[in-house]
């Protein structure tokens, strides 16, 4: 299985996730979305995952950034601009 982290180096919780993954011999395919955001198009397939492996959290954080099943894709666009 492929793995992609989104990770931002500033934030101390995703150095501690990296830094796991590391310990753990996992070799993450490393994203800086502060650098290279992702695009509307990385936002549609990425937000269906977040919300089957993250369930509730994920479902939170749909909420807050206005992005619902089904959503036209304006929400989702914004957050890639």
């Amino acid at each position: 299985m492929a793995l992609t982290i989104y990770h931002n180096p500033r934030c101390a919780k995703s150095r501690a996730t990296l830094a796991l993954l590391e310990a753990r011999g996992q070799h993450p395919t490393v994203a800086e979305y502060l650098k290279t955001p992702p695009s509307a198009a990385n936002w549609h397939s990425l937000c269906p995952k977040m919300l089957q492996r993250a369930g509730a959290r994920a479902t939170i954080a749909h909420t807050r950034w206005g992005i619902a099943s089904g959503s036209s894709g304006k929400s989702l666009a914004s957050i890639a601009a």
